[in-house]
């Protein structure tokens, strides 16, 4: 019977591997949080142009559109959806269509120190929602 010579990998190879690897991953690490940074950008964005279409929808339906008034807003920031003044109407809307909104918070670097508002305001005798980043 032969016997076979199986001795694995030497130390110095193992070495040369970990450190390869950690070469790669100083390389890719910067480029990966770019990348995280901007899909939470981009969440943020999404989210608040949401709450801005739930807005608008609760501006076109006869179940809400009474009882939202000029200067109602809708804060979205790193400390969640706050409505000012707190009206159950615009409440129940975002309940209705915009699924989740009480846990939506701003989680991108660029804005959490800005706050996106949403204001209802009447121009030309009609109602409708303007949404902005605000410092």
């Amino acid at each position: 019977m032969k016997k076979k010579n199986n001795r694995g990998f030497s130390l110095i190879e193992l070495i040369i591997v970990v450190a390869i690897m950690a070469i790669m991953l100083g390389v890719l690490a910067p480029q990966y949080l770019k990348y995280v940074e901007k899909s939470r950008i981009a969440v943020d964005d999404d989210t608040a142009n949401e709450l801005l279409t739930a807005a608008c929808i609760m501006l076109a339906d006869e179940d809400y559109a009474p009882y939202i008034n000029a200067g109602d807003r809708i804060e979205y920031a790193s400390t969640g959806v706050v409505l000012n003044p707190n009206n159950n109407y615009i409440s129940a809307g975002l309940d209705e269509y915009s699924i989740g909104w009480q846990n939506k918070k701003v989680k991108s670097r660029l804005y959490n120190t800005k706050v996106y508002i949403i204001e209802f305001q009447y121009n030309a005798g009609e109602m409708f929602a303007i949404g902005d980043w605000q410092s």
